[in-house]
């Protein structure tokens, strides 16, 4: 079971899938910010599996941070790629399907919040991108 629209609030998402056995709604997603900067992460992550494969998103609380970590099992980024991924314009898609400003701006979010993004990959295993906020938002 995939993940399905929450009866708590409008515009939050929850998970009931057999994987995780709770209901979950992120309370960050209530920040317009914060979707505008996932949207480029689970596009991206989308986008790495033209053969279909997972993309799972968890959330974490501590008593300073909230940290949000999407991981997909498609393509992965390269090691040569990985220092360019967040540079304005960076793209590896066919001309005409992507301008590269998605990650750029997602980062540029981010940090304007006092929070962090960071990627580990390898190609052929995926990505996992991981945002680090501040609870006092």
């Amino acid at each position: 079971m995939g993940p399905e629209r929450s009866g708590r609030r409008p515009g939050n998402w929850g998970c009931t899938g057999e994987r995780c056995g709770r209901r979950w709604v992120a309370p960050c997603r209530r920040n317009a910010r914060f979707r505008n900067a996932s949207g480029p992460m689970l596009l991206n992550a989308m986008n790495a599996m033209p053969n279909g494969g997972t993309v799972d998103i968890f959330a974490e609380q501590t008593d300073s941070h909230v940290l949000v970590r999407v991981t997909d099992t498609g393509a992965g980024i390269s090691q040569e790629d990985l220092d360019k991924i967040f540079d304005p314009f960076f793209t590896k898609a066919p001309l005409g399907k992507g301008t590269g400003l998605g990650l750029s701006i997602c980062n540029s979010i981010v940090d304007q919040h006092g929070g962090s993004i960071s990627v580990e990959s390898q190609s052929g295993k995926g990505s996992t991108f991981t945002v680090k906020l501040p609870r006092s938002l």
